[in-house]
């Protein structure tokens, strides 16, 4: 009796420790995720504004024809650079918003990491999970034993 109740303490510790982790995780996966979408927002909105600026003024300050050339090509490279900048924030907004198999996209990176950070904790708390597995999948077969 007494080592049973150890157990539970213990594996109720595991779980708790590994929950708190996660939450952890969870938090500063959240927090990154909202630090990109600025820094990828202020990218944008820059970019957007020197584009605009360099095509009002541009065309008037060049002479001749190699001079409009880089300017067209510099043009060409600030246009793709923001479609890129366009694309990763798309993919960030997708990851913050996406779901899962089982959980948010967000949960499963932070699951992710926290499983390769803290492997001696990741191995205690699935321990717990497969004992007490064990325990119901062991309860169920004496239950139908006594009901047969």
């Amino acid at each position: 009796m007494k080592a049973s109740q150890q157990t539970l303490v213990t594996s109720a510790t595991a779980e708790d420790r590994y929950n708190e982790a996660l939450a952890q995780y969870v938090r500063a996966k959240g927090e990154q995720i909202e630090r990109l979408e600025d820094k990828l927002e202020e990218s944008i909105e820059t970019g957007q504004s020197s584009l605009a600026a360099g095509a009002n003024a541009a065309p008037r300050l060049l002479a001749g024809a190699a001079a409009h050339g880089e300017w067209e090509a510099m043009r060409q490279r600030q246009i793709q650079r923001l479609e890129h900048l366009t694309k990763r924030l798309e993919a960030v907004r997708e990851i913050r918003e996406g779901t899962g198999l089982y959980a948010t996209k967000v949960e499963e990176l932070a699951e992710e990491k926290l499983r390769r950070e803290k492997p001696k904790l990741t191995k205690e708390h699935d321990a717990v999970l497969g004992a007490r597995r064990q325990t119901k999948a062991t309860d169920r077969i004496l239950n139908n034993e006594i009901q047969q």
